[in-house]
Formats: structure tokens, C-alpha cells, sequence
């Protein structure tokens, strides 16, 4: 009988273990889902601080400055090119430079424009280089 009741003392014993372990990992679990929880809070009122500034910052009046001379260079480049319809090399590489300085100074769909005049600048040189090409193969005559 004592046989008996010393086993079930151990299995309840082992039970009880068993239960608090169990516990134990709960506890830790929930304690670093608290933990995941707050830091991700915090990271998204970083971004909104973030984001706040980058909003003020656009709107001071050196950024305000520096888009003006962005307007400016990027007025001069077009009327170069619209002038002679021809794109020079030396036209495209100030373009680059007009889209990178873009980049911190206006929204995304500004940047994403002048990409997209990039190509279009490209794609007009590279017309007037192949019409130059052909001109001066082919004889006068033809």
C-alpha cells in the first residue's frame, strides 16, 4: 500500500512539475509577445515621427529654395532640347542629376516623372544618332 501511495506522491509530483514547466513557458511566451508587441509600437510611432518631419522639412524654406533651382535646371535642360530636337549626352547626364536631387525634395510620382523623361530623352537621342548614321551612309543621290 505505501509502495502505492509513493508512486502516486511521485506521478502527482512529476505532474506538478510537468504543469509548472509548462507555466513557466507561457509566461515566457506571453512575455516576449508583450515585448514583440511594444517594440513594434514603438518602431511605428518612430516612422510617424519620421514621416512628420520629412512632411515639415519639404516645406521649409531651403527646400522650398532648392526645388525652385531643381524647376529652374530642369526648365533649361527641356528648352536645350526642345530647341534643336536633339538630345545630347551631356543633356541626359544633367537629367540623372536633376532626378537624384528629386529624390529628397518631392514626392515619389515627381521623381517617377522625370525617370520617365529620362527614357523618353533617351529614347530621342539614340532616334537622332541612328537618322545620322543612315543620312551619312546613304549617297546624296538616293
Amino acid at each position: 500500500m505505501e509502495e502505492v501511495l509513493s508512486w502516486l506522491r511521485q506521478g502527482w509530483a512529476l505532474a506538478w512539475l510537468g504543469f509548472v514547466g509548462a507555466l513557466a513557458a507561457t509566461i515566457r511566451s506571453l512575455y516576449a509577445t508583450e515585448r514583440d508587441r511594444q517594440a513594434l509600437r514603438r518602431s511605428g510611432l518612430e516612422k510617424e515621427k519620421l514621416e512628420l518631419e520629412v512632411k515639415r522639412l519639404r516645406k521649409s524654406p531651403e527646400v522650398v529654395a532648392d526645388r525652385g533651382a531643381i524647376y529652374d535646371r530642369l526648365r533649361d535642360v527641356l528648352r536645350q532640347i526642345l530647341s534643336v530636337a536633339d538630345a545630347r549626352l551631356e543633356q541626359v547626364w544633367e537629367l540623372h542629376e536633376i532626378r537624384h536631387d528629386c529624390a529628397f525634395r518631392f514626392p515619389d510620382d515627381v521623381t517617377k516623372g522625370v525617370q520617365e523623361l529620362i527614357r523618353s530623352v533617351v529614347a530621342l537621342h539614340v532616334t537622332c544618332q541612328v537618322m545620322e548614321s543612315k543620312r551619312l551612309r546613304v549617297p546624296e543621290e538616293e
